[in-house]
This record gives structure tokens, sequence and C-alpha cells, in this order.
């Protein structure tokens, strides 16, 4: 089962299908990403605000609405402050 998801270019949306298995990962670092969100004691409106991200945008993010390039998951992460290396070996751990 295919999934839909919004991938924002210029000013127009529209929507783009992605593969179960995309999905899968996509929702893995979105869920982590809430997690460790969580952790930090922030709203995700006080955690996109203090790392300069729209709260809309990030919302879509940690629920896995929303694609989001390398750059702005650098961005979260440096936010949340985990290295790259560290977010994805947990990633993989958890998959164990």
């Amino acid at each position: 089962m295919h999934r839909k998801i919004t991938v924002m270019k210029e000013t127009k949306a529209k929507e783009r299908i992605i593969a179960p298995d995309d999905a899968v990962v996509i929702k893995a670092i979105s869920e982590r990403i809430k997690q460790l969100r969580i952790a930090t004691g922030l709203s995700y409106e006080a955690f996109a605000a203090k790392n300069d991200l729209h709260r809309i945008t990030y919302y879509k993010l940690e629920s896995g609405k929303q694609n989001f390039t390398i750059a702005t998951l650098v961005k979260v992460l440096r936010g949340l402050g985990i290295s790259f290396q560290e977010f994805s070996a947990t990633l993989l751990d958890k998959s164990k």
C-alpha cells in the first residue's frame, strides 16, 4: 500500500506517492525525533521556534506527514543535541 505525503516546492504544494519501504523509514525517523524532542521537555511549537523552523513544517516532519531534506534533519538533530551518527545508530539499535 502506498502512502501520500505533501511535498512543498516553491509556493505550490503537490502530493507525491512514496513506496511502502520509504514510508517505514520516514515513520521511524519521525517517531524517534518526536521521542527525543519530548525528552527535552519542549512542545513541538517551542522546539520549532527555538530552532528556526516553522511550527507547521516541524509538526508535519515529526508526524511523518511531510518529506524533509537532509539539511532539515541535521538542523533538527543539532537542536536535539545529537549528531547524525548517534541518531542513525539509535535507529539501527531499535530495529534489532
